[in-house]
C-alpha cells in the first residue's frame, strides 16, 4: 500500500504543479494571460489521455513497475527544467514547460490502476484499491 501511495503522490505532484502552480505563477509573476495558461493545461490533459492508454498497454510488455520507474525519471527530468523554463516568461516556452510537466506523469498514470489493485489480496483487491 505504501508503494501505491508513493506512485500516486508522484503523479499528482507533477499534475498539480503544471495545473495550479503554473497558472498562479504565470498570471501573477509573469503577467501571462490566464486563458493562455489554462489552454496549456487543457492541451496537455487532452494529449495525456491517449498517452496514458499507450503506456498502460506498454506496461503489460515491459512490466508495470519498470514503466512507473521510467515515468518517475521522465517526470524528474521535466521537474528540473520546469521552473527555469517557466521563469523565462516567454509564452511559447511557458506553454511547452506546462505541457511537458502535464504529460510527464503519463508513464506512471497508465499502469497505476493495475499496480493499485495488485497491492491488495485477491479477496479484497478492488475494494482495497478503491479505498487506498
Amino acid at each position: 500500500m505504501c508503494r501505491s501511495t508513493a506512485i500516486f503522490s508522484g503523479i499528482s505532484a507533477m499534475g498539480y504543479m503544471a495545473a495550479t502552480f503554473a497558472i498562479q505563477y504565470g498570471t501573477t509573476a509573469l503577467g501571462i494571460a490566464n486563458t493562455f495558461l489554462i489552454l496549456a493545461v487543457i492541451v496537455g490533459a487532452i494529449v495525456e489521455v491517449p498517452l496514458s492508454l499507450y503506456f498502460s498497454a506498454r506496461s503489460d510488455t515491459f512490466g508495470r513497475h519498470r514503466m512507473i520507474v521510467y515515468g518517475a525519471v521522465v517526470a524528474g527530468i521535466a521537474a528540473v527544467f520546469f521552473l527555469p523554463v517557466m521563469a523565462t516568461g516567454i509564452p511559447a516556452l511557458v506553454f511547452v514547460a506546462m505541457f511537458f510537466a502535464r504529460i510527464s506523469g503519463s508513464p506512471m498514470y497508465g499502469p497505476a490502476a493495475a499496480v493499485a489493485a495488485g497491492a491488495f489480496p485477491v479477496e479484497v483487491r478492488y475494494t482495497g484499491a478503491s479505498i487506498g
